[in-house]
């Protein structure tokens, strides 16, 4: 009987030891992925600012989103200020939260839940802000507000993104692009609650 209670405390004080350096391992990998995540970005030097331009738009053109988003946060770090290089990143990090990686379980998104990809939405629109108060070239604030309104549809917010467009289409009303985007999109919200619902 002493053998048996022995026995048993010794596999669950095993187990307990198990458990703690699986919790002890998870924790300093996540705490190691912090730590990579608040590293300072090592800006690009100027004179591989065009290579690095180049790079960042053929991992864009091949889907690798977080390879290109690692690419813009450096060329944006070389040119602060730069509204194009922020509007950029803005859409980097827009391509990262709705991006899925195929897994052995199925698509995954790339980002680890819903509440990053939040954050990093609300991140991208604030850049998009930015790029717009950081001109006074009205081309450039539009381009802005085009980009803004598609991150607001993009991330499940389709009526925010009307009211961008519609906005921008105050100030630009020659603007077919806004125009189609608007039409498209209205389309889209009038069969969605035109379908029944399940």
């Amino acid at each position: 009987m002493k053998s048996a209670r022995r026995m048993a405390l010794i596999v669950m004080s095993l187990l307990v030891l198990g458990e703690g350096a699986a919790w002890l391992t998870a924790w300093h990998a996540r705490r190691a992925a912090e730590g990579a995540a608040n590293t300072p970005i090592v800006p690009v030097p100027q004179d591989s600012l065009p290579a690095a331009s180049a790079a960042y738009i053929a991992a864009s053109r091949r889907g690798d989103w977080e390879g290109a988003l690692a690419l813009q946060r450096r060329i944006t770090a070389a040119m602060p200020g730069n509204p194009d290089e922020l509007r950029q990143l803005a859409l980097a990090v827009g391509n990262c939260c709705n991006a899925t990686r195929d897994t052995a379980g199925g698509p995954r998104y790339l980002l680890r839940n819903s509440l990053v990809r939040v954050r990093w939405q609300r991140e991208a629109l604030a850049m998009l802000d930015s790029s717009a108060a950081l001109t006074d070239d009205v081309s450039e604030r539009e381009r802005a507000g085009f980009w803004k309104a598609r991150v607001l549809t993009s991330s499940g917010f389709p009526l925010d993104g009307l009211v961008e467009f519609a906005r921008m289409l105050n100030v630009a009303p020659a603007d077919s692009t806004v125009r189609v985007s608007i039409v498209s999109l209205k389309a889209r919200l009038m069969s969605t609650q035109a379908s029944p619902s399940r």
